[in-house]
Parts: C-alpha cells; structure tokens; sequence
C-alpha cells in the first residue's frame, strides 16, 4: 500500500509534536493548517522561527487531468478539508507497516 505526500512548508505549531504547513493550491491561493508530526515528513523538524519544505499526508479523492483533490489530514483556514492541487506536487511513499 502507499501513501500520497504533498509538498508543503513546515513551521513549528503551538504545541509539542504539531508543525504549522503551508502551501498552494492549484490556483495559486495559499493554504495552512496545523498538523500532527505524524503526518508530516521532512529531512529535519523545524525549530523557532525556522520554516522548511517537507509533504504532508494527503488522500487522493479524484483526479482530472493534471489536478488533483485531496482531503487533507485535518481542515484548513482558508479552504476546509479538501483543496485541487496540481498533480505534479504529490508524490508516493509505500506505507510504513506497524510492528
């Protein structure tokens, strides 16, 4: 099985073990919302003010053409809990198994 990433940047949040994403929609509108690490991955967690480029989980709900929608992990500010990316932005990752 695999799991679906968008690219994004990642800030730190306001609480242990949750970062701040932002991103684009296919449109060009910023997205954010606040996310558990654990679906976030990047080389390495942000710390104070520092913002780096990571993926966020996502799942693809449909897709047409070169966009796609995608429900993410938990409602945006600006869009609730679907937003049309470009296709070009997501990426698969085989799932991580459970021991």
């Amino acid at each position: 099985m695999k799991d679906t990433w968008l690219r994004c940047n990642v800030s730190p949040g306001q609480f242990s073990g949750e970062y701040a994403v932002s991103g684009e929609t296919h449109s060009g509108e910023g997205f954010s919302l606040f996310v558990c690490e654990d679906d976030i991955e990047c080389r390495r967690f942000p710390v104070g003010d520092e913002r780096v480029t990571g993926q966020m989980r996502v799942e693809i709900l449909a897709e047409k053409g070169t966009l796609a929608l995608v429900r993410l992990p938990r409602q945006s500010m600006e869009n609730g809990e679907t937003i049309t990316v470009n296709r070009n932005d997501l990426q698969l990752h085989r799932a991580k198994q459970e021991a």
